[in-house]
């Protein structure tokens, strides 16, 4: 909520300039340009180890298209996750471009985002370069939770993790804990069972959150993806790495939606799915390029590459599930 009143509150005074004054301008005085952007962060400070997302919010008059964001090959303190192109907000008079990035992490001290160029598109083709500020990111040290940590952070070393020091009470208070939880989840199982009659394999299907299964959920969002691309590439190349991602999650039992692609290609992938893995990575890897192209080439190029990969992924998902799955 913080953060949604920070960007409102942004594009208010960035647009605001332009309504403030009644009465034209001098013709000796310079027009201020319609076209508004900033870097938005919250909090402003972030804790070693930990995940904050940017804004990249960009405000334009009605009818303008924001060409895809090239952002960063590298950032000092940080690994770049993912970054993610959010729907337009169209309000009256304006309308707000967001591109959100998450960032983790992984040295203390005081860094900048760079200064970021973006391109506009306005209604009659004419295209607009803007280049924004930079933005100052302070990573805090986290020292009053992992007290024996002195190095910096590694992909996933924290996650999970008790401090290389930590008591020895704790451990097993965090066992206790996790035990008691299990005991408590197999006590609701059986008696849903007993009350319902269900079936172990309709329990499973209802706790993964739809009945349908990985291969006929894929296929149906493949399916609508494809009716989008044309005309949205950029949105559709998204939920395109998100479906793949989502597939391989329920088929392999191993949750890779919050893993980057260089983090999936460092660790030991499930034994079913070792001999699938690089093509996986591969696939990833594609997607990847197709959704980061620089604006022109994007305008140009990007429902092509994007469709091209999502054959690919459907050719990937048929030949990734045995045919008494498909259903």
């Amino acid at each position: 909520m913080r953060r949604r009143l920070a960007v409102l509150g942004l594009a208010a005074a960035l647009t605001g300039a332009a309504h403030a004054q009644t009465q034209p301008p001098p013709a000796a005085a310079a027009v201020a340009p319609a076209v508004r952007g900033a870097l938005v962060l919250e909090p402003d400070s972030i804790r070693a180890g930990e995940v904050a997302a940017l804004e990249i919010v960009v405000t334009t008059p009605p009818g303008h298209r924001l060409f895809p964001i090239v952002l960063p090959t590298e950032l000092p303190g940080f690994w770049i996750l993912d970054a993610e192109t959010l729907a337009v907000e169209k309000q009256e008079g304006r309308w707000i471009h967001r591109t959100r990035v998450r960032l983790r992490a992984r040295e203390l001290g005081q860094f900048v985002w760079p200064a970021q160029p973006v391109e506009i598109e306005g209604p009659d083709g004419t295209l607009q370069r803007l280049v924004l500020d930079g933005r100052p990111l302070e990573v805090v040290s986290v020292q009053p939770d992992f007290p024996g940590r002195d190095v910096p952070f590694g992909l996933r070393e924290a996650l999970g993790a008790l401090p290389a020091r930590g008591s020895a009470w704790g451990a097993a208070a965090a066992g206790a804990l996790a035990s008691g939880a299990v005991m408590a989840l197999v006590g609701i199982i059986r008696r849903v069972r007993r009350r319902r009659g269900a079936q172990p394999s309709e329990l499973s299907t209802a706790a993964s959150g739809s009945a349908l299964s990985p291969w006929r959920a894929a296929c149906r969002a493949l399916d609508g993806i494809a009716a989008h691309l044309d005309a949205e590439p950029v949105p559709a190349t998204d939920a395109l790495a998100r479906t793949l991602r989502s597939y391989a999650t329920q088929r392999w039992r191993r949750d890779v939606s919050a893993l980057t692609t260089p983090e999936l290609a460092a660790i030991t992938p499930p034994a079913e799915a070792a001999r699938h893995w690089p093509a996986l990575l591969e696939l990833l890897r594609s997607l990847d390029d197709a959704r980061f192209l620089p604006g022109k080439v994007a305008a140009s190029q990007g429902a092509a590459r994007a469709r091209d990969v999502l054959e690919r992924v459907r050719a990937f998902i048929a030949a990734t599930t045995p045919p008494g799955a498909r259903e």
